[in-house]
């Protein structure tokens, strides 16, 4: 058995005991700890692996894991949903960067020096579809030595066979002894046939992502990758000056024409939509923002994949693309610059909401990105593009932690109230356990009928009856279920004083919240 087959064998076990891990602990929602313990495992195997096969680079692995480190460590602060849906893209972002570099750093060395990295996207696209590949063909499975392990096998078999009656009359006595135990026990062994198909799929793509992850930063020792990725520094398709300049100019020209549009709403305000014949603040605001925020997002990657498509002959063709391209992501900072604008407009009339704030978050992340995309691929430093990118991103989702988005959304909606603006009380309720104190600070400024809704669901959700999940635990859980019990007796005061009305918030002259939207 060659040492290349060795390898395989070790990234497939480590990649199935992660992928059995992640079945175990993941399955609990929403992550907390179960999250940080798993992205724990994750780094200790990439760092064993690293030492073992590829020791020449373990500076260079353990840097692309501080950043899964500090990731895994927010997943035990907060408790939104979306603000754990955004870390885990984090996580992913910060497993295919790992990838990337890897990559890059082999491809250095070898006999011809590429100009730029490999696309963040493609590096990570092409380790997950390329590892089935590497199971089937990259390891000799006939090399492995099956026959000699045979006995001891049969001699681990037939201890099994013997130890369970004996573990099952201990464990018949244990059960009886201990209600928790029986507890635990049950639960352990209580399987149920239809979740197995759940279950088999969660654990391979577990397995399947950590086993590309492993497989992509032991690139130097992995010989069939290495092969794969080539050292052709010439994109397979290319365009010249003229075409890409063309599809330039024409957008162009299309953005140019949209800024004009708006000028009269960036000098005019709010009185300028209000004037406006058949527009209202609304239909400005909820259908501009997010159209200008998803016209952002694809003109980005659009402008990268024309640079690389560019395959410039003379300094010239490379200063002309500079140029167009600058002006456009201009044209897309003004397109940014509006649609914070209309949100901005949306958000004094309507409140907060969890989509209106984190598209937000993603708004100001672009537009730091288009900055940075005029210090480093107008400037040509293209390699240094994808690192500034991720970074901010990574920077975004640290800031939305600090932020507190649901506690935030309650407090900024909340202090509407007292300029005789509606306070949705539904919608506050359905958010997480980051929303709980602020939720009872504001009992006070809320209607007799709103307290008793409010006191309702938070005892149900947090009190003394609830059971927690311990795979699910973060700090804002046990803040919200220490509040709550520690105000229980005021909560069911308040909770069964009197019957809730069916209204269960203000009735605005304008909505509080568009569901459209959220």
């Amino acid at each position: 058995m060659d040492a290349q087959t060795r390898l395989g064998l070790e990234l497939a076990g480590t990649a199935l005991a992660l992928g059995l891990l992640g079945d175990l602990l993941l399955r609990a929602t929403p992550w907390g700890l179960n999250a940080f313990i798993w992205i724990a495992c994750l780094i200790a195997a990439g760092c064993f692996l690293s030492l073992r096969w590829h020791s020449q680079s373990v500076a260079t692995d353990a840097r692309l894991l501080l950043p899964l480190v500090a990731l895994a460590l927010l997943f035990l602060g907060r408790d939104a949903i979306l603000l754990k849906t955004t870390t885990a893209v984090g996580v992913m972002a910060a497993l295919a960067f790992g990838i990337q570099r890897a990559q890059w750093a082999h491809l250095k060395s070898r006999a011809n020096i590429p100009n730029d990295p490999p696309p963040l996207l493609v590096s990570g696209l092409r380790a997950v579809v390329a590892w089935p590949r590497f199971l089937v063909q990259d390891i000799d499975w006939r090399s492995i030595p099956i026959d000699q392990g045979g006995h001891h096998t049969k001699a681990v078999a037939r201890g099994v066979l013997l130890a369970v009656p004996v573990m099952a009359i201990f464990g018949t006595l244990l059960v009886s002894a201990d209600a928790t135990f029986a507890h635990a026990l049950t639960y352990l062994t209580d399987v149920n046939i239809a979740k197995l198909p759940g279950h088999l799929l969660l654990l391979l793509g577990f397995a399947w992502i950590t086993g590309s992850f492993f497989r992509g930063l032991l690139l130097g020792f992995n010989r069939p990758v290495a092969e794969e990725l080539g050292t052709d520094t010439k994109p397979r398709l290319s365009l010249g000056i003229v075409e890409i300049g063309t599809i330039l100019s024409l957008i162009n020209v299309l953005f140019a024409a949209f800024v004009l549009v708006q000028l009269p709403y960036f000098f005019g305000g709010m009185e300028t939509v209000w004037g406006s014949e058949g527009l209202t603040l609304a239909q400005y605001a909820r259908r501009g923002f997010f159209e200008l925020v998803i016209v952002t997002a694809l003109a980005l990657p659009f402008l990268l994949l024309l640079r690389r498509l560019l395959y410039p002959t003379k300094t010239s063709h490379l200063r002309a693309f500079n140029f167009l391209a600058g002006v456009q992501v201009t044209m897309l900072l003004v397109m940014l610059a509006s649609a914070a604008q209309r949100m901005w407009f949306y958000q004094q009339a309507y409140g907060v909401t969890a989509l209106r704030l984190y598209v937000s978050a993603c708004l100001i992340w672009l537009s730091v990105v288009l900055v940075w995309f005029l210090f480093t691929v107008v400037r040509d430093h293209l390699a240094r593009f994808m690192p500034g990118a991720v970074a901010a991103g990574f920077v975004m989702i640290v800031g939305l932690h600090l932020l507190n988005p649901d506690a935030f959304i309650v407090k900024t909606n909340v202090a509407r109230i007292q300029s005789d603006q509606a306070f949705d009380v539904k919608y506050h309720l359905n958010l997480s356990a980051d929303a709980v104190p602020a939720l009872l600070d504001a009992m006070p400024l809320l209607r007799t009928e709103d307290q008793t809704v409010v006191a309702r669901r938070l005892i149900n959700t947090w009190g003394v009856a609830t059971t927690p999940d311990w795979r699910a635990w973060s700090r804002s859980r046990k803040h919200a279920y220490y509040l709550v019990q520690f105000h229980e007796q005021r909560l069911r005061v308040l909770a069964f004083s009197s019957p809730p009305v069916p209204s269960t918030s203000v009735q605005p002259s304008v909505a509080p919240h568009n569901p459209s939207d959220s």
